[in-house]
């Protein structure tokens, strides 16, 4: 066992005898590039992140997506959507991730004031315009309905955030803010 005595009497030799213990050096991280074609938020106007509560160690959070309550046709949402660096949410009836996505969109408190009056949300589509129709989910029977694509409602976007760590740059979190001294993005 170390006492107080053999740790003081090592410091006060390393003192008296000038040897310098320097901390290792700091990785140097690299700046992720920022996209020049990253929106306002005042542009966007409603931006919610959907997941739950990470708090709760009890569970791994494995899903997480971008609402945009402002109304949007199918084309301006999922433009808003690749503008901040994702796409729309790809929407799988009956799998963990879309299950998770519609109990949220049905209990997202912040959101919830800007978006109770809907009950379908766009997502991602394979072949959006298919006879002027595109691909929404209801948060009321789980499943997706085929409508006109200039209907205005709110859109779902995937979040990447939760999957890019190890292998892809971080490209999601790409929006501007004007202040006083001019635009911040991050």
């Amino acid at each position: 066992m170390v006492s107080l005595k053999s740790i003081a009497m090592l410091a006060a030799i390393l003192l008296s005898s000038n040897v310098a213990i320097e901390a290792a050096p700091t990785p140097k991280l690299d700046k992720r590039l920022l996209l020049p074609t990253a929106p306002l938020a005042s542009d966007i106007d409603g931006a919610h992140l959907l997941m739950q509560n990470d708090a709760d160690t009890t569970y791994i959070i494995k899903n997480a997506y971008v609402l945009l309550s402002k109304p949007r046709s199918y084309w301006d949402g999922i433009a808003t959507c690749l503008k901040m660096g994702d796409g729309g949410y790809i929407y799988i009836r009956g799998t963990s991730g879309g299950n998770q996505l519609v109990e949220l969109l049905n209990n997202n408190s912040p959101a919830q004031a800007e978006t109770s009056a809907f009950s379908q949300f766009w997502v991602y589509n394979g072949f959006p315009g298919i006879f002027g129709n595109c691909l929404a989910v209801n948060k009321n029977t789980y499943k997706t309905d085929w409508i006109p694509c200039s209907t205005q409602l709110p859109t779902v976007c995937f979040n990447s955030v939760m999957r890019r760590v190890l292998l892809f740059d971080d490209t999601s979190r790409q929006v501007k803010v004007n202040t006083p001294v001019g635009a911040i993005q991050g």
